[in-house]
């Protein structure tokens, strides 16, 4: 009985960490609220469209 439990054990899959699902989380919110803020225009005034929207998706929030 052991061995089959030690088994299933094994074949359980892993969740990635509450803390990594929190700041993709934070960031997507962050990352929105760019998006409505004055700010946001200034950058694609500045830089276009597209490397605006690079810019915004280099923006991570990281919570430890």
């Amino acid at each position: 009985m052991a061995k089959k439990r030690r088994k299933a054990k094994a074949h359980r899959k892993r969740r990635p960490p509450q803390l990594s699902s929190l700041s993709a989380q934070a960031t997507e919110y962050f990352q929105e609220e760019i998006r409505k803020s004055p700010l946001w225009a200034k950058m694609v005034a500045e830089f276009g469209e597209e490397e605006a929207t690079r810019l915004l998706q280099q923006m991570r929030l990281d919570i430890d």
